[in-house]
C-alpha cells in the first residue's frame, strides 16, 4: 500500500510542477529555468507511474 500511495504522489507533484512551469512560462517567456522544472516535473511523473504500475503488478 505505501508504494501505491508514493507513486501516486510522485505522479501527481510531477504534474503540479510540469503545470506550474508551463503556465509561467506562456506568462513571461520562456527561461531556461521554465525547462528545468518542465523536465523535472516530467521526469517525476514517469518515475512515479512506474513506481505505480509496479506496484499494483506485485500487489495482484
Amino acid at each position: 500500500m505505501f508504494w501505491i500511495v508514493a507513486g501516486a504522489v510522485l505522479v501527481l507533484s510531477g504534474l503540479a510542477i510540469a503545470a506550474g512551469a508551463v503556465r509561467g512560462a506562456r506568462r513571461q517567456g520562456s527561461t531556461g529555468a521554465h525547462g528545468l522544472a518542465i523536465a523535472l516535473g516530467a521526469g517525476l511523473a514517469l518515475w512515479g507511474g512506474i513506481v505505480l504500475a509496479v506496484a499494483l503488478v506485485v500487489r495482484g
